[in-house]
């Protein structure tokens, strides 16, 4: 997660178990404007094997559904799905298996947005890219949902925008909210986590590194002189906030928000 940062750095923000693995969460965003629901991100979903599960500890059972059943929103529901990216910790919950073992969409009405570089890549095979998608369930995924492909910039529904951002994969993008008093951005894993609010701390599996540090600086900037909310998506600790400049290149929390906001 923090790259070539040492860890004696990195230890003091994030501490690391005694297997050197510390906490994240897969904090996904969900927009209500009148009849339209977004969603920004599904988490890695239920469909881990068993050693999958255990090489990450991660937690059992669905738990975006059960979140999202808990403040009244069933999936049939949700009429958008915006990827950052689609990286199995961001688009592996947008699938699931049915009693029969049989792949089937979470998110049966929405319709599923991404960028159009990283739907390239992530069915292109590359051989440098191996690893990072899913490619049996995003194949799925594609002839089972409808696609919304994005180039570049677009306004899902007003007041919600995509900014392609590369960096993390060439295909990454920022989701941007326009609120009537307040606004913010998603960044996804431009800055997954606070103690990612150095310019410099970088993850080790960024595709473009130089261009996470560039364009992270020009959002972070712009967030904490516009006031906007930043939202992260691995955070165990804090989900929102609004952050404040302390140099150049680095930000530190201001005001944390709660997790739900009327």
């Amino acid at each position: 997660m923090f790259g070539v940062v040492p860890k004696p750095l990195w230890d003091r923000k994030s501490p690391a178990n005694e297997l050197n693995r510390i906490q994240l969460d897969t904090n996904c965003l969900c927009l209500i404007r009148e009849k339209e629901i977004v969603l920004c991100d599904t988490g890695f979903g239920t469909k881990l094997s068993s050693k999958e599960q255990m090489h990450l500890e991660a937690s059992s059972g669905n738990c975006l559904v059960e979140n999202l059943e808990k403040v009244g929103i069933q999936p049939e529901a949700v009429t958008h799905v915006i990827f950052s990216h689609l990286h199995f910790d961001h688009a592996g919950g947008a699938t699931c298996f049915d009693s029969h073992q049989n792949l089937q969409l979470t998110f049966p009405n929405a319709v599923h947005v991404m960028q159009e570089q990283e739907k390239t890549d992530a069915l292109g095979n590359a051989p440098e890219l191996e690893g990072n998608y899913f490619v049996p369930e995003l194949k799925f995924l594609f002839e089972k949902a409808r696609c919304q492909i994005i180039n570049g910039g677009a306004e899902i529904i007003p007041g919600i925008q995509v900014e392609k951002t590369g960096g993390h994969t060439a295909g990454h993008q920022a989701i941007r909210i326009r609120g009537e008093d307040r606004g913010g951005i998603y960044l996804g894993d431009l800055c997954p986590t606070t103690s990612h609010l150095n310019i410099f701390w970088t993850m080790a599996y960024d595709a473009f590194q130089l261009d996470v540090r560039r364009k992270k600086r020009a959002l972070l900037n712009e967030i904490a002189r516009d006031e906007l909310t930043l939202f992260f998506d691995h955070d165990a600790q804090f989900q929102a906030a609004n952050i404040l400049r302390k140099s150049s290149t680095s930000f530190e929390v201001g005001q944390v928000l709660p997790s739900r906001v009327e």
